[in-house]
Protein backbone atom coordinates (compact mmCIF):
# COMPACT_ATOMS: atom_id res chain seq x y z
CA UNK A 1 0.00 0.00 0.00
CA UNK A 2 1.45 3.34 -0.99
CA UNK A 3 2.21 5.73 1.84
CA UNK A 4 2.09 3.10 4.56
CA UNK A 5 4.72 3.54 7.24
CA UNK A 6 5.35 1.74 10.48
CA UNK A 7 5.77 3.78 13.63
CA UNK A 8 8.08 3.19 16.59
CA UNK A 9 5.88 0.48 18.13
CA UNK A 10 5.78 -2.59 15.91
CA UNK A 11 2.23 -3.51 16.93
CA UNK A 12 0.83 -0.52 15.03
CA UNK A 13 0.59 0.32 11.36
CA UNK A 14 0.39 3.93 10.29
CA UNK A 15 -1.98 4.60 7.41
CA UNK A 16 -1.73 8.28 6.65
CA UNK A 17 -2.33 9.97 9.99
CA UNK A 18 -4.12 6.93 11.47
CA UNK A 19 -2.58 4.20 13.62
CA UNK A 20 -4.06 0.73 13.24
CA UNK A 21 -3.86 -2.10 15.73
CA UNK A 22 -3.11 -5.62 14.47
CA UNK A 23 -6.77 -6.70 14.62
CA UNK A 24 -7.79 -3.56 12.72
CA UNK A 25 -5.22 -4.41 10.04
CA UNK A 26 -6.68 -7.95 9.93
CA UNK A 27 -10.16 -6.52 9.50
CA UNK A 28 -9.08 -4.42 6.51
CA UNK A 29 -7.36 -7.42 4.96
CA UNK A 30 -10.44 -9.58 5.57
CA UNK A 31 -12.66 -6.97 3.91
CA UNK A 32 -10.30 -6.75 0.94
CA UNK A 33 -10.37 -10.51 0.40
CA UNK A 34 -14.05 -11.19 1.20
CA UNK A 35 -16.34 -8.85 -0.66
CA UNK A 36 -15.85 -5.62 1.26
CA UNK A 37 -18.60 -5.94 3.90
CA UNK A 38 -18.90 -7.77 7.18
CA UNK A 39 -21.27 -7.99 10.15
CA UNK A 40 -20.13 -7.77 13.75
CA UNK A 41 -21.16 -11.37 14.43
CA UNK A 42 -19.15 -12.66 11.47
CA UNK A 43 -16.11 -10.62 12.60
CA UNK A 44 -16.47 -11.93 16.16
CA UNK A 45 -16.52 -15.51 14.85
CA UNK A 46 -13.62 -14.87 12.47
CA UNK A 47 -11.37 -13.49 15.22
CA UNK A 48 -12.75 -15.64 18.07
CA UNK A 49 -13.67 -12.54 20.09
CA UNK A 50 -16.81 -11.38 21.87
CA UNK A 51 -19.53 -9.53 20.01
CA UNK A 52 -18.77 -6.47 22.18
CA UNK A 53 -15.10 -6.59 21.12
CA UNK A 54 -16.15 -6.77 17.48
CA UNK A 55 -18.38 -3.73 17.94
CA UNK A 56 -15.47 -1.87 19.60
CA UNK A 57 -13.29 -2.68 16.59
CA UNK A 58 -15.89 -1.22 14.24
CA UNK A 59 -16.48 1.83 16.45
CA UNK A 60 -12.74 2.56 16.57
CA UNK A 61 -12.37 2.30 12.82
CA UNK A 62 -15.46 4.43 12.20
CA UNK A 63 -14.02 7.11 14.49
CA UNK A 64 -10.74 6.92 12.58
CA UNK A 65 -12.66 7.53 9.35
CA UNK A 66 -11.82 4.15 7.81
CA UNK A 67 -15.11 2.24 8.06
CA UNK A 68 -18.76 3.14 7.79
CA UNK A 69 -22.03 1.35 8.33
CA UNK A 70 -23.80 0.31 5.17
CA UNK A 71 -26.93 2.51 5.34
CA UNK A 72 -28.97 -0.21 3.62
CA UNK A 73 -28.49 -2.56 6.58
CA UNK A 74 -29.85 -2.18 10.11
CA UNK A 75 -30.05 -3.93 13.47
CA UNK A 76 -28.66 -7.45 13.63
CA UNK A 77 -28.05 -7.30 9.89
CA UNK A 78 -25.82 -4.19 10.06
CA UNK A 79 -22.84 -4.54 7.76
CA UNK A 80 -19.67 -2.46 7.87
CA UNK A 81 -17.51 -1.49 4.90
CA UNK A 82 -14.47 0.57 4.04
CA UNK A 83 -15.42 4.20 3.75
CA UNK A 84 -14.97 5.79 0.35
CA UNK A 85 -12.37 8.42 1.19
CA UNK A 86 -11.48 9.53 -2.34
Amino acid sequence: VTGVQTCALPIYLRLGNVSLLPREMSLLEFLRKNGGEISSSKWANQENISHDSALRDFKSMIEKGILEKNPKTKGRNTKYRVKNIL
